[in-house]
């Protein structure tokens, strides 16, 4: 085998290679989303704590948790299961500590739920058990064990205008029947209702849904806590927390031919500037969005828009 001599440009030049010299600019990379953010409430470090007829609730350091994000300050609402009080919000330190007082016996149930990052824990219920002058915080006991609720004690309506119906499904993995006799509500609200017939029997190994309907009275949040009361093969209480919020744009809720047929946004709407139309009612098979391409707004079009403000 030979080598070509001489210098490496003649050599490259000889062998038909050529070399580029270029200023490579790596482009960056895409970020893995971030998983979602979790929050968990430790019972090991609740307290309840007796004040003449009133309850001191206390988180030590490290109740409130958040994973898969930077400790935050949060909030975290607790409620009475055992009467109709207001809710109570207390904050919540960047240590996950908290302290505040709320209505009723430290043997009544709490239901607690600590929020931050615009997310939500699930449901704790704790009560105290009392021996001589030692008070442990402890979760209640519930029914049924062999039967699930899906979701298991939280549902959420999300933001709606019109009323929106959700579906609590039983599943019933008991060896007897199981009865629901009543679905009672905490407070009465009357924005939240039950629209199945109870009592209801479930057979064993049989699923069946408690369809829930929540009705707005108006903008903004509305919680409640509906008490599922069993009677067979045992007798208690397992209470499903519910939310929801009132919309102040009547088509929330709605899907958008809904919201045109229903509020009538037609054609008289096109020429302004808020215009915005559905590919399923433009003539040119577009959607222009608020603002953009207003004036090519066909004018047999629906206007979404409209409806939010005519």
């Amino acid at each position: 085998m030979k080598f070509q001599s001489g210098s490496p440009s003649k050599w490259l030049s000889a062998t038909g290679l050529v070399t580029i010299a270029c200023a490579c600019v790596v482009s960056p990379q895409p970020q893995p989303p971030l998983p979602s953010v979790e929050i968990d409430l430790e019972l090991a470090r609740l307290k309840l704590l007796p004040s003449g007829e009133q309850t001191v609730l206390e988180g030590l350091p490290g109740s409130v948790v958040i994973r898969n994000r930077p400790a935050t300050a949060g909030t975290i609402e607790v409620v009475n299961l055992n009467d109709a009080s207001p809710l109570v919000e207390l904050a919540v330190g960047v240590d996950g500590s908290f302290r505040g007082v709320v209505s009723g016996a430290v043997t009544d149930e709490f239901r607690l739920q600590a929020s931050a990052y615009e997310k939500r824990s699930a449901p704790l219920d704790i009560t105290a058990r009392i021996s001589g002058d030692a008070v442990e915080t402890v979760q209640p006991s519930r029914p049924l064990a062999c039967l699930t609720l899906e979701p298991a004690a939280d549902l959420d309506f999300g933001e709606t205008f019109v009323p929106k119906t959700l579906p609590l499904l039983l599943t019933s993995g008991c060896t007897a029947p199981v009865v629901l006799q009543d679905v009672k509500k905490r407070t009465g609200g009357s924005s939240w209702q039950v629209a199945s017939p109870l009592p209801l029997t479930l057979a064993p190994g049989a699923k069946t849904t408690v369809n829930v309907v929540f009705t707005p009275a108006g903008a903004g949040v509305s919680r409640e806590v509906l008490l599922l009361s069993f009677v067979s093969p045992e007798t208690g209480t397992r209470p499903v927390s519910v939310r929801g919020l009132g919309s102040t744009d009547r088509c929330r809720g709605r899907s958008e031919q809904e919201c045109v047929t229903l509020n009538s946004c037609r054609s008289a709407y096109a020429s302004t500037c808020g215009c915005s139309c559905s590919t399923f009612a433009a003539a040119d098979g577009k959607r222009y969005e608020a603002g953009a391409g207003c004036a090519a707004c066909p004018a047999t079009c629906f206007t979404y828009a409209a409806c939010v403000a005519p």
